[in-house]
């Protein structure tokens, strides 16, 4: 039989592997209104959810950040969502939405999990998700909605997976989304609306494009890349180095919708005296690809050309 001071000892130790294991609530602070079926965090004025290491937020209903479907016309709110550690765990989220209402999502570190995230939903709402580290995953994501919303997401690193669809904007509701090859982007479908634009950043140098930039066989949807008439794309070389030439995979998918446009895609950042591009960017049965080649320097291709002049000359004297 234990000890009276044994028991105690035990029962101390339990409490404080409890204590450690709780994890601490995040802070919302400012305009927040629960009803039964949302938690809605800057309707008319502002609002804000904060994630910090060792924090935890859990939503089981839907999550509303500036404004939303019950705010009076008129009313615009402002929310953001910061997270720099911790998890998150939502049933859906809703960024921006009503009467111009505001929604700002920033993942720096941390894992956040959950349903559809909506960006700029409805009204004449604008949404922003800014992504520099740590884990996304959601079943889909939807940039713009309706008809006159701007919506936006920087996806610079981290790991960012989508189960189903990205939409990038729609008929007329603005869509604008930059990935770079820094972050890990896994993807159950992708399609670029008429009001929609990708743009790809190719940020680093030799060994560092061994995978796709966007992997649109990830998910557990069709798995396929779809681009409407008026769609965008651009590729931004502005933090390209690479010494050797490259042939990088820019989006691997499934396949490609049928009716889906073949968009012309921009060259932007490009260094004209140090890399050429051809002509630009091309598919591959089902792949986006692109070569960037290097340009020769100068005294090397005067060399060449002097070279050339000699055996001519050769030619010429026999």
């Amino acid at each position: 039989m234990k000890s009276s001071l044994s028991l105690k000892l035990t029962a101390l130790a339990l409490a404080v592997s409890a204590l450690f294991s709780i994890h601490a609530q995040a802070a919302l602070s400012g305009d927040i209104v629960e009803d039964t079926y949302a938690t809605i965090v800057g309707e008319t004025s502002t609002g804000s959810i904060t994630v910090d290491n060792g924090e935890n937020y859990t939503s089981s209903k839907g999550l509303f950040l500036g404004n939303s479907y019950s705010s009076p016309a008129g009313n615009a709110g402002y929310e953001t969502f910061n997270m720099s550690g911790g998890s998150a765990s939502l049933n859906s989220l809703y960024l921006g939405g009503g009467a111009q209402g505001v929604g700002v999502l920033t993942l720096s570190a941390g894992t956040l999990t959950g349903g559809v995230i909506n960006v700029a939903y409805s009204g004449n709402a604008s949404g922003h998700i800014e992504m520099t580290g740590g884990t996304m995953s959601v079943s889909g994501l939807y940039l713009g909605g309706g008809s006159t919303e701007t919506a936006s997401m920087n996806l610079l690193g981290g790991s960012f997976y989508s189960d189903s669809y990205v939409q990038i904007g729609t008929a007329s509701a603005q869509g604008h989304m930059v990935i770079s090859s820094k972050a890990d982007v896994g993807l159950g479908g992708i399609w670029i609306g008429r009001s929609g634009k990708l743009t790809l950043v190719l940020d680093g140098g030799d060994g560092d494009f061994t995978r796709a930039v966007v992997d649109v066989t990830a998910g557990n949807n069709d798995n396929r890349y779809w681009a409407s008439t008026g769609a965008q794309g651009e590729i931004d070389l502005s933090k390209y180095t690479a010494t050797a030439e490259q042939t990088i995979t820019l989006i691997h998918t499934a396949g490609i919708v049928q009716g889906s446009v073949d968009i012309s895609w921009v060259i932007s950042g490009l260094d004209e005296g140090k890399y050429s591009v051809g002509e630009g960017a091309y598919w591959n049965g089902s792949d986006l690809m692109l070569t960037i080649s290097l340009v020769p320097e100068p005294a090397y291709a005067a060399g060449l050309l002097g070279f050339a002049a000699l055996l001519l000359a050769a030619r010429r004297r026999k």
